[in-house]
Parts: structure tokens; sequence; C-alpha cells
């Protein structure tokens, strides 16, 4: 116990040194500027980093403690219980046998009845008080556990907003979303019946080709806090809202933004955000106006060309707005409907009501113009449809849809292939019912999926039939876009998102050309089934796991040639992925007794974990100290990441058979985990909501995100994205890895700083808002000892060294010999004397453009060779010429220009300065006056001799890397 308390008082101590630090760092990170922001940035987060650990460790110290005084307690509870016991029965024997003779009296009784009261209460006493010391102990513990436990969440706080202000993890965009619960604007384009689909997202919306209903394109997501919440569509013109400004977007691009004015909704607060309640639900594009329905109750108008707010039209407490519809011919006008069953008619240019219709006793959800005018479609929520016309106000036809499911949208047919007048409808139910209107009946219901039909699992919000043709468009929040052509199914073409049942699948790339590449596990099922990518269908062969009990996880061989398959009981089933044959099953009594949560198959010596495939024995096992729940293999550098109960991740070398790194830091359940392609990074999720991202050699936390619980991620094979499914969204996430693109100010050569004078950098101080981490300080030379590229492309390289035989089939072919006409036969075979059949010079005069930049750099090369400032700038002049315009510098040097270009050949390669260039460049001078070099004098050819060397040292820094390099990468693996 005293070494315990010891060790936390140490503990303790430390914490307090890295607080203060902490508080130093944050202190300094505040005023710094330039580089130092990134240096004090990355301090504090070490910083913190550590104190996150300490805690961890000040916690499992904390834990160590309350089990043994638990487990002190509890020998002293029984101890002295059981001591008490002894001595009241001892008591009582002792009284009764030794005065048994003497005592007959009734006080001598009354004497032996209270030793033994006394006794008892001794004993009652005695426990009392140990079971008080124990509950003391605990909630004083528990105390400070919680008191810990708060530290560590304001801690890990901070360390996740150091996280996002230098994760390498950015969000990129959102895969596999078709639709949100926002109702879809169709819009025709042209005269040739083109139609496309405006889908909302979450901050962005999709572009879909009615026809075939492929993506046409994603749009840029929008600067709002809020989601969008309803969209419109105009021509080219795509508007969209979200909270109270309206996007106007050209094709991707916003073009201009419409806001409410603040004063109007919001006070003298001038806040057009402070109350995020506040929403448009509904809008409406009419000519170069847009009306919105927003949700405080009022209607506003904008003219969206002129980008000015118009007027506003406010509703009495009473009226809550629904929905509302612009009648066909009817000027200036708009229906506008409430909550309690009440039809508003307005003008919204004098802003008068010109009528109020009687209330139909049920909230209106949807109105929608029908074919013939006067008359509007009326959906609401008890299920009822009314026709009705508005100019005599007079009911007309009234339809009830099934179960009174709630009426969400109305559309009417309108191509001439209609044998009846036609009427679609959406339920909230997703059920889709279409009416014939002639004989007012129903003609068919899709019932939603969730009753075994083929509509939507949710509630239809888009339902609407193509202008002139025979299509149906319907649209749900169940993330799917359906459409069907002159049928009563609603499956012809489909776009679905919806989550299957599947809990797990494996690929691989060997067999894709030759069979099955993809298995599936299905939630409790004991098939799995297999997959070709290549046809992008279901395969051949089914799976049966052989002890008949769901399977849990697969995986595919690195050949491709078999599957593995998992079971909830603990087994595991080989099979062959061509034939579908069962080859083996791996003995349950050698190997796991629950289920199998992670399976992975070794590339490099045919084990599966720890099983010989070929004669399905256990090689060896590896134990952890508590039950493990995931598994994450790499193939390539044969290492695993095994995430544990404990909340643990390790890392182990399956080769070796050891655990070689620990990651701690996760609060709740591990979800998933990745290994990046190159075993560098670990990626985990958490259920507390963390996705952290470590590397592995050094065991850092290097980023961090705070999101939704991540149920799965991944590493795309390049590493260049991350991506992440969650709890509540229906889509997967992409992240940039920004690691890869990030440049350290420190890292680039001072002579490619670009240091501004004092006007562009006062500019950049106003236009930059304090973002002072673009300066770059000169201050830090470059590394002398580092070679450096020159900023070439390697295209520009390769053409350099390759420019001979470029040229050489860049060079015209001989004309063909023609025969002239009116010359004898034998003429014609051996040619004429008139015949032109040779080159003409002007078509191979590859330098003529160049012939003024070569005679400028021959003479500023001859008045600066004494200067080395003229050297450098001949060098950099060289670069940016274009590479026969090189080739021909080079080969027009004189016996005289040998020697001063030797010079700068040398200097630049003892500087480790344009390495590639420079090499390009001594090879074309050797190859061009290489038999000249040789006649020179004694003295220059000794500078050849330094330039050789010069050389071979600038190679030897390069292969000493390679050499370096090689053998990190043989340690880590062996």
């Amino acid at each position: 116990m005293a070494s315990n308390e010891s060790r936390l008082a140490a503990l303790e101590a430390r914490i307090k040194v890295l607080e203060a630090k902490a508080n130093e760092y944050e202190t300094a990170l505040k005023l710094a500027k330039g580089t130092d922001i990134d240096k004090y940035n990355g301090l504090l987060q070490c910083a913190t980093l550590e104190k996150v650990a300490l805690i961890n460790e000040k916690v499992a110290l904390i834990n160590e403690r309350v089990a043994t005084i638990s487990s002190a307690g509890q020998t002293m509870f029984s101890t002295g219980a059981t001591l008490a016991a002894v001595l009241v029965v001892i008591l009582t024997v002792f009284d009764f046998i030794y005065e048994e003779q003497s005592c007959k009296d009734l006080p001598c009784f009354i004497g032996k009845g209270k030793r033994l009261l006394f006794g008892i209460g001794f004993a009652v006493s005695f426990v009392w008080r140990i079971e008080w010391a124990k509950i003391w102990t605990s909630q004083t513990t528990n105390a400070a556990v919680h008191r810990v436990n708060e530290q560590i969440e304001d801690d890990e706080a901070v360390l996740l907003n150091l996280s996002i202000s230098m994760t390498s993890l950015v969000r990129f965009r959102t895969l596999g979303i078709v639709c949100s619960a926002v109702p879809v604007a169709i819009n025709s384009l042209g005269s040739n019946g083109f139609f496309t689909a405006v889908a909302a997202l979450e901050k962005s919306f999709q572009l879909y080709n009615v026809e075939n209903l492929h993506l046409i394109f994603l749009s840029k997501e929008i600067a709002s806090s809020s989601p969008i919440s309803c969209v419109a569509a105009h021509n080219e013109l795509t508007f969209v809202a979200a909270g109270t400004k309206i996007h106007v977007f050209k094709r991707a691009d916003v073009i201009s933004v419409l806001s409410i004015p603040s004063m109007e909704t919001f006070g003298s607060s001038g806040d057009a955000n402070s109350n995020s309640s506040v929403s448009i639900f509904k809008i409406l594009v009419l000519g170069d106006l847009i009306i919105a329905a927003v949700s405080d109750n009022t209607i506003r108008i904008w003219n969206w060309n002129t980008k000015e707010f118009v007027k506003s039209i406010s509703f009495e407490p009473h009226f809550q707005i629904t929905t509302f519809v612009h009648p066909s011919t009817y000027v200036n006008k708009i229906l506008v409907g409430s909550a309690d069953g009440r039809l508003q008619l307005w003008n919204f240019a004098s802003l008068a009501m010109i009528y109020e219709f009687p209330t139909l006793s049920s909230p209106i959800l949807t109105l929608t113009q029908t074919p013939a005018i006067d008359v509007i479609a009326i959906g609401t929520q008890d299920g009822r449809i009314l026709l009705k016309n508005i100019k005599t106000n007079t009911p007309i036809k009234q339809f009830h849809q099934e179960s009174q499911s709630p009426v969400t949208a109305i559309s009417f047919r309108s191509d001439d292939d209609s044998p009846v007048a036609m009427m679609a409808s959406g339920g909230a139910d997703g059920s889709v019912f279409l009416w014939d209107l002639e004989k007012n009946t129903l003609i068919v219901r899709v019932g939603g999926q969730g009753q075994g039909g083929d509509a939507h699992m949710e509630g239809v919000h888009t339902v609407e039939f193509l202008v002139g043709q025979p299509v149906l468009v319907t649209a749900s929040g169940d993330n799917s876009i359906k459409k069907t052509r002159k049928s009563k199914k609603f499956s012809a073409v489909t776009i679905d998102g919806r989550p299957t049942a599947i809990t797990h699948f494996d690929a691989c790339e060997s067999g894709i050309n030759d069979w099955d590449d993809i298995v599936t596990v299905e939630q409790n099922s004991s098939t799995v089934k297999t997959w070709r990518l290549k046809r992008g269908a279901i395969g051949k062969n089914q799976f049966s796991v052989s002890d008949k009990s769901p399977a849990k996880i697969a995986s595919i061989s690195p050949c491709g040639n078999y599957a593995f398959v998992g079971s909830a009981k603990g087994g595991i089933d080989m099979f062959n992925m061509q034939s579908g044959n069962h080859r083996g099953v791996f003995p349950v009594d050698r190997g796991h007794s629950k289920a199998i949560v992670g399976l992975a198959v070794d590339s490099l010596s045919e084990k599966l974990d720890i099983w010989n495939i070929k004669k399905r024995a256990l090689l060896q096992t590896i134990k952890f100290p508590v039950p493990i729940s995931a598994l994450c293999f790499h193939k390539e550098s044969n290492i695993a990441a095994v995430a544990c109960d404990d909340l643990c991740v390790r890392i182990v070398d399956i080769e070796v058979g050891k655990i070689v790194r620990e990651f701690w830091g996760h609060r709740n359940r591990i979800l998933d985990m990745s290994l990046s392609p190159d075993s560098r990074w670990l990626l985990t999720s958490g259920l507390e909501g963390n996705v952290k991202l470590w590397d592995i050699p050094s065991s850092t936390l290097i980023g961090a995100l705070r999101v939704d619980p991540a149920t799965s991620v991944s590493f795309s094979l390049d590493g260049n994205y991350i991506a992440t499914s969650h709890v509540n969204n229906r889509g997967v996430v992409l992240w940039a890895n920004t690691t890869l693109f990030d440049i350290s100010p420190s890292s680039i050569p001072a002579d490619l700083r670009v240091v501004p004078d004092q006007e562009d950098e006062d500019e950049m101080m106003m236009t930059s808002k304090g973002n002072d981490n673009l300066e770059l300080s000169g201050s830090e030379g470059p590394n002398s000892e580092l070679i450096r590229l020159s900023s070439l492309p390697l295209s520009r390289v390769q053409l350099l060294l390759n420019l001979e035989s470029i040229q050489k089939r860049k060079r015209p072919a001989a004309e063909k010999l023609k025969k002239p006409d009116n010359v004898p036969f034998f003429l014609g075979a051996l040619g004429s004397t008139s015949a032109d059949t040779s080159f003409k010079a002007a078509e191979f005069n590859f330098v003529d453009a160049n012939t003024e930049v070569n005679k400028k750099t021959l003479m500023d090369f001859t008045d600066t060779t004494a200067d080395w400032h003229g050297k450098v700038e001949y060098l950099q002049t060289l670069v940016d010429l274009s590479p026969s315009a090189l080739d021909l510098e080079i080969r027009s040097f004189g016996v005289g220009d040998f020697e001063p270009f030797v010079d700068i050949l040398l200097e630049s390669c003892k500087e480790l300065s344009n390495y590639e260039f420079i090499q390009c460049v001594i090879s074309i001078f050797l190859e061009a006056h290489g038999s000249d070099l040789i006649l020179q004098s004694t003295g220059f050819q000794k500078k050849l001799e330094k330039l050789k060397e010069a050389v071979n040292d600038s190679w030897r820094v390069l292969e000493d890397l390679f050499h370096a390099n090689l053998a990190i990468l043989e340690h880590l693996r062996t």
C-alpha cells in the first residue's frame, strides 16, 4: 500500500508539472507567429498526450488501490465477525459452565444476561464499524476515480481540439447517400424531354438524369451550420434552402445567397442565425420571384435575379402554415394550407387575403395543381385526398388511402397514352397508390417494403409523373429513388441506398478474371454468398457452415482459391472459391470455443492466424490478458492489430508471435480498426465517438476526430483517403489524409522561399485574418548535407536523357517516289531528274524558335563566368530552357567555354543542389564534347577528375540513405 501511495504521489507531481508546461505552451501559442505556431502546437499536443497517459496510469493505480482496500475490508470484516462470534460463544459457555453451581438466584442470571448482551453488542458494533469503514473507503475511492475520470475527459477534450486543428483527416465527401428526407425536385430542361432530379443531402445536393437515374454531378457543400431543408429547380438553376438562407446554384457552384432580413425576424439582435429553430421548409420559384415558407409562420419573397428581398406575409398564430401552391392562371396568387385544416388564398403582390376556405378538420400536408384549371388536389393527415374547385368552393371528388395513411405527395398523369385519367399519391407508411379518376376507384396499391410490397420502407415524400411521359418517379427518406414506366410494379429502375443485412465481407483481386472474388456474410445466416466483381452480380456458389450456426466472419486467401468462414460456435470452415467444394474444418476442440470475431490469412507461410491450412493443425497460440473483440491483419507486413475488452489495441508480430505495441486511449468498446497500406498507421474507432489515428513505429497518437460512433473504418489502397461509416448515417464518409500533403516550412530550401515586401506583407496581414502560419521564416536555412532536387517534373528529366532518340523518331521519312506524268515506263521506275525526292531542311529545323535564346545565354555566360552569382543565374537559365534548346545550348559550346562550364558543374555538385538536372547536363555535355575534352590541358583534366569525385561523393550520400532505409526495413521485418 505504501508503494502504491508513493507511486501515486509521484504521478500527481508529474501531472502538475505537465499542467504547468501545457499552460505555458498554450499562452505561447496564442502569441506565436509564423513557424512558432507549429512548434508550440506540437509541444502542447505532446504535453497533453503525456498528461493523458499519466492520468490513465493514475486511474490504474487508484483502481488497484480500490481492489486492495476492498479485499482488505472483506478480509477484516470476515475475520472480525468470526472473532466476535467466537468471543460471544466463549463468554456464554464460560458463564454457564463455571458459575452453574453458584448461580441460583435471579440477580445472577440477570448478570449473565447483561454480559451476554454486552458481548453480542460488542460484536455487532465491531462488525458495523468494519462495514462503515469499507463503505466510506469505497465512496472515497469512487469519488477519487470520478474526479480523475472527469480530469481525463477534460484533457481528452483539449487533446481533441488540438487534434482537430492539427489533425491529418479532413472531411472530403459522403458516399452512398441517394436522397434524404427532403422532397426531390424534378426539372425539365429543353424541349426534348430531358428531366433531372435534384436530391438534397446534408449540405450539398446530387443531380440525377431521370432517364436512367445516373448521377450527373455532386454540388459543392454550402457554408451553413444547418442542413438543407428543401430544394427547387428552375431551368439551369437550383435553389437550396438551409436555415434562414437560400443558396442559388448554377450547376455545382453557388452564384448568390438570399437571406432573411435579420431586423424583421429577430428584432434588433441583427443575427439571423441566433435562433436556430427558424428555418425555411418550402420554396417555390415563379419567374424571377422565389417564395419561401418559414417556420416562424411567415411567407418570404425575393427577386433571385436582383438578389433583393421583396416582401413578407405574416399569418395569425392559430393559422400555422404547412404548405402552399400557386394555382395555374392565378396571377400573383398562392393558396396556403394550415395545420388546422384551413385554406387561405392570398395575393402576394398586394399582401391581401382574398378568401378563406372552411376547415377540413385535419392538417393539410400537401397541395397540388391538377390538369384542370381552378381544381386543386388536397392531401390531409387522416388519409383523404380532395379535388376541390377553388373558384366556386365546391368539392369534386374525394378518395381515402387505406389505413388512413397520411397523404404526403400527389401527382397527375399528363401523357396522351393514358387510357384513363390517373392520379398517384404517396403515404407516410411507404405505400404508393394509383387512382382511376373517372371511376373514382383505386387501381393498385403498392405497399411499403415493411408490409411486403415493392415501394418504400419509409414515408414517400416525392411522387411525380413526368410531364408528357408515362413515367412515375417516387422518392422516400429510406434513401431510395424509384421510377416505373407503364407498369404497376415499382421496381423497374431503382436507385436504392438502403443498408442491407450484410455484416461482413471480404474481397481478393487474385482471381478477378477467373472466378468469384467476393464473399458476404449475412446477419443470422449460416450461408455465405459469393459475388463476381467483374460482372457486378452474385456468384454461383454458396457456402454453408458445417456446425449450422450463424456465420460471423469470412476471409479469402491471398491466392483467391480458398474462403474461410468463422461461425458463432467457434468453428472454421474452408471452401474452394472456384468449385464451391468444402475442403475441411478446423477442429473446435483444439481451437476456439466461442464465436469467431477475427479471421485473417497469412500471405507468407500459409497460416490462418496460427493454423496450418494444409494440415489444419494448430501451430501456436498467442494468449492475451483479456478476451479479444476484433482482429485486423496486414498481409504484406505480417502484423495484426488486436482489440481487447480492456479497451487496448495490441499490435502483434505474427512471425515472432509477440506483442510489439500497445495503444490505450479509448473509453468505450472498440468498434473497428484498419491498418494503412504501408502498415505505418493504425486507425481505430470507439463507441464513445472518437476516431483515432496512431503512428505504429513511434507509438504515438497523431490525429483524432470527435464524430458519431464510427461502426467501420478503412484506408484506401493508396492511403490518401479514409472511409468511415457512422451510427444514424446511411452514407460512407470519406476523409482526406492531409498528412501526405503537408509541407513543413523548415523543409523548404531558402532559395525557394518567398519573402514578401512590406506592402505585400501588410496586405497579407489584412486579408489572412490572423492566419500567421502562412508566413515562412527565412532564418532556418536548408541542411547542407541533404541532396536537393530541381523543380523539374520527371517527364522533363526523362526527355533530356532520351532527346536524341525522340528526335530521330520525329524526323519525317523520305517521301515515296512518284512516277511523273507523260514519261516512258522505264524512267518511272528509276525516277526523274526533275522529281524532288529529298528532305526540305525547313521541315526539320527544330532550333529556329530558340536561336535568340541561345545567343542571349551564350553572351551572358561569356560575360559572367568570373562571378559565381552570374554562374548561378546562368544555371537557372539552363533550367528554364526547353529540352531541345538546352541540348542546342550545350552542343554549341566552344573550346573556351569548357573550363568555366565545368566550374559551374563542380560547384553545383559540391552544393548538392539540382541533383538530377546536373546529372542530365553532365551526360549531355560528355556525349557532345567527350572527344574534345580528352585533348585539353593537364589543368583541365584535373578539374574533370575533381568533377568525377564530386559526382561520386553526391552519389554516396544517396547510397547511404538507401542502405540505411533498407537496414531499417530489414530490422522491422525480422
